[in-house]
């Protein structure tokens, strides 16, 4: 783990909980960093270190550590809720592509 990613670590941990959120601002504040770079180290901190951090959209904004099987739960609701959200605007992005429209035309027997 990087220097960055563990003093990220290190002020995520001390929020547990979703009613203690923090910022990445204020992540970035405390580390003198952007806020893309605290996004970013969050980030590697869920996917290679696997830290447990959940997120939330909702007053109190912000990264936690879940406390409960509640909070895990609720996170993760969240995550299938975008992917959903995610894959629709993929397919109606497609079907309203050049690509998307010519295989529509074919459907129906029609030339481009």
């Amino acid at each position: 783990m990087n220097g960055l990613d563990a003093h990220v670590l290190e002020i995520v941990e001390r929020h547990r909980g979703r009613r203690n959120a923090i910022r990445a601002k204020t992540i970035a504040s405390k580390l003198d960093i952007t806020e893309r770079e605290a996004r970013d180290s969050v980030k590697r901190l869920i996917e290679v270190h696997h830290v447990p951090v959940a997120s939330t959209v909702r007053a109190p904004f912000g990264f936690f550590i879940p406390e409960s099987t509640e909070e895990s739960r609720a996170y993760a609701a969240t995550l299938v809720s975008r992917i959903r959200s995610t894959a629709e605007r993929l397919h109606a992005f497609e079907a309203n592509t050049a690509d998307g429209i010519i295989k529509q035309l074919d459907l129906f027997g029609r030339k481009p």
